[in-house]
């Protein structure tokens, strides 16, 4: 099955007559198409979160790729409230590295690519924390050399006053 429907949504399915008005098939159909861009939205949300990046920055890689977004369509896609179109599809994909295929997998359920999905959030998470890392680092390393510029500076002083009451 192409997508990873409830049983329940299935077997409601399975039971309408060939005939059947669009008035009963439209809620369910609604309500598969929800459950999709509901899960997309997560792992955009998941996706985001771990890369380090604010709604408002994604929505600025996505503009880059041509995609007419901002931090409120970001939100919206988040919550699965609004459709993602192939080519935002596309430009998320190359906003997180990600081939757009991982997308299509997800709305597919494949168990695999839920699992990449939190791998490579967590991947994401980790290369975010290393990189804060590394400037806590870099700026304790430019305090150390203050300190040190200031030690020689005192020691200077420290050896006029000592030559000089000598």
């Amino acid at each position: 099955m192409p997508w990873n429907i409830p049983l329940g949504e299935t077997l409601l399915l399975l039971m309408i007559p060939v005939n059947c008005s669009c008035d009963v098939l439209s809620p369910i159909l609604r309500s598969m198409e929800q459950s999709i861009e509901s899960k997309l939205g997560q792992h955009v949300r998941l996706l985001r979160v771990s890369h380090g990046m604010t709604q408002a920055e994604l929505a600025s890689a996505m503009r880059e790729q041509g995609c007419r977004v901002t931090q409120a369509t970001i939100a919206k896609i988040e919550k699965g409230s609004r459709p993602l179109p192939v080519t935002e599809i596309i430009a998320l994909a190359k906003a997180f590295g990600l081939r757009t295929s991982f997308f299509m997998r997800l709305v597919e359920g494949d168990p695999v690519a839920d699992e990449l999905a939190q791998v490579e959030a967590t991947l994401a998470g980790l290369a975010t924390e290393e990189r804060q890392a590394r400037d806590r680092i870099r700026d304790l390393e430019g305090e150390i050399g203050a300190i040190d510029r200031a030690r020689q500076k005192a020691l200077k002083r420290k050896a006029i006053l000592v030559k000089t009451n000598a």
